[in-house]
């Protein structure tokens, strides 16, 4: 079953987008999929790879902990893969945030078992229609009611035992969206970061739903300054073809450009450009040659960032 256009933007990505993280027709395997393939962690973490951002997994006698479901096509191969490496059933579904190539197959694990939590600002976005003006981007559509959260998490987070992991899920406001979170397994020393990493790409930055370049930068931060030299970081999305896992100093990386990229675009601001004059002087050629990609290409990030910091600084 190949993903409709409707469904791909309901995702949040273009078609070029889809194409790029593998779901291309050349690239598609049985029922239009690609296959999942799990890397394992240690201390009884994986993370998943299919169709959509990277899927979290701990599994041990509490039963399984998944960290996003993709879409609701290839949730049945994930649920296949986690059921290879443990028997014991899914008991509860963390959302990073709305988007739909991360909240897509809640219903499927909801079906499954699972309870589906996520931070309060997400049931919000996925119970109504949402609007992509700054990319042009037909409305999301709201998911189905079985796939929405039931337990909800407030700006504070949350810390919780499972699998002998103390997990603390963090809330970083106005990041990607209003409802980002990641997840810090404590004793594996492993982080989720959801898409608060698009590792070696320009990030999806959704200015449209409360997302901003300073949260998203100062969620980064706030994930570097927890993780240390040996910190393994699932990240949301990489450059095609490469590690889903990175470490602190991948993370720093990325967030040295991203604020090379802020920097430029606020003088942009500051000399009253207009958009189009903004497009026409390419002020982030440079970054382009390392982070644009077939989603976030040059031109999107800068209509992005300077729908974001013209509402900032004027």
């Amino acid at each position: 079953m190949i993903l409709n256009r409707r469904q791909m933007f309901s995702a949040g990505l273009s078609l070029a987008g889809i194409t790029a993280m593998g779901l291309g027709a050349q690239a598609c395997a049985q029922q239009g999929l690609p296959p999942v393939k799990a890397t394992d962690l240690g201390a009884g973490l994986f993370v998943l790879e299919g169709a959509g951002g990277h899927v979290g997994v701990s599994v041990g006698k509490d039963g399984v902990f998944v960290i996003d479901s993709q879409y609701a096509p290839i949730a049945p191969k994930l649920i296949e893969k986690i059921s290879e490496l443990s028997p014991e059933p899914i008991k509860l579904l963390l959302n990073t945030h709305w988007h739909g190539d991360h909240v897509g197959g809640n219903a499927v694990f909801k079906a499954a078992g699972a309870e589906i939590m996520a931070h309060k600002n997400v049931l919000t976005r996925v119970s109504a229609p949402q609007a992509w003006p700054t990319l042009g981007f037909p409305d999301a559509e709201p998911i189905p009611v079985a796939g929405r959260p039931t337990r909800l998490l407030d700006d504070e987070g949350l810390v919780f035992k499972q699998n002998g992991q103390t997990i603390l899920v963090k809330h970083e406001p106005t990041a990607h969206t209003d409802g980002d979170v990641w997840v810090y397994f404590v004793e594996a020393d492993v982080i989720h970061a959801g898409d608060l990493s698009f590792h070696q790409i320009f990030p999806f930055i959704d200015v449209d739903t409360g997302g901003t370049i300073d949260g998203y930068i100062a969620g980064q931060e706030a994930i570097i300054a927890a993780a240390g030299p040996a910190t393994k970081i699932i990240t949301g999305h990489v450059k095609q073809g490469g590690n889903p896992v990175t470490n602190r100093d991948g993370v720093a990386g990325d967030v040295a450009l991203l604020k090379s990229v802020r920097a430029k675009m606020a003088k942009v601001v500051a000399d009253g450009m207009s958009l189009e004059q903004a497009l026409a002087a390419k002020p982030i050629a440079e970054e382009a040659k390392t982070l644009d990609w077939r989603f976030i290409t040059e031109e999107r990030m800068v209509r992005l960032v300077y729908a974001d910091l013209k509402r900032q600084l004027g």
